[in-house]
């Protein structure tokens, strides 16, 4: 009957919820082995005499704050599973330029959009970063009516592999592999859309006429 499948289909949804729970705990914890081990080696080493105090504590350091930097990924994907994005009118050209270092190239049309200004930034924030670290650097950042694009340097991303899933890296890289997933996810939260490519650029669009707004 109707009800049985919609109660059957009901169930199927929520075991497939709680697996993807499970195999994103189960890979969250494995990333965060490693940092940890690491943390345990060098202060060991250093204990023992066999690293100078100095060294291993700038190492402690920079693996810290990677680590520092998992976590608050982590967070705000806990945080999209649990809690709707709060929408906002905000200024996305006065954001992406706070998130921008000094000589990075930009032309920021001022745009309004209705987004949550807290996770908005973690996405801005996320594709900068990955353009600096995996791109060679910023090559240019646009924003204008219903599109923000930010290209990088670098040779593009590498073809048949899914970087928006989590835990996903291209070859040679050094990332958690959450940087770009969580971007995708905190685009999709907010309705929008993320387009990898053409080229060494990412480009995440939404609908202009659904969020007009005077610019403020």
């Amino acid at each position: 009957s109707g009800s049985w499948w919609l109660a059957r289909s009901l169930s199927d949804r929520l075991h497939e919820g709680i697996r993807e729970r499970e195999r994103f705990l189960a890979a969250a914890a494995h990333e965060l082995r490693t940092p940890v081990a690491t943390l345990l080696a060098v202060t060991g080493s250093a204990l023992a005499g066999d690293e100078p105090p100095a060294r291993a504590l700038e190492r402690v350091q920079r693996i810290a704050a990677g680590t520092a930097e998992l976590v608050d990924r982590l967070l705000a994907w806990a945080r999209l599973e649990e809690i709707a994005p709060d929408l906002t009118p905000l200024r996305l050209d006065l954001l992406v330029e706070t998130c921008l270092l000094d000589g990075e190239p930009a032309d920021l049309e001022a745009v309004v959009v209705r987004a949550d200004p807290r996770l908005l930034r973690i996405a801005v924030e996320n594709l900068l970063r990955n353009a600096r670290t995996h791109g060679r650097g910023v090559r240019e950042v646009r924003v204008s009516a219903g599109r923000l694009v930010i290209a990088d340097r670098g040779d593009g991303l590498p073809a048949g592999i899914d970087l928006t899933a989590p835990f996903i890296t291209g070859p040679g890289s050094r990332g958690s592999g959450l940087g770009l997933a969580l971007v995708d996810r905190i685009v999709a939260a907010h309705g929008w859309t993320l387009q990898p490519g053409p080229g060494p650029q990412v480009t995440v669009c939404w609908p202009v006429a659904r969020y007009a707004a005077p610019v403020l």
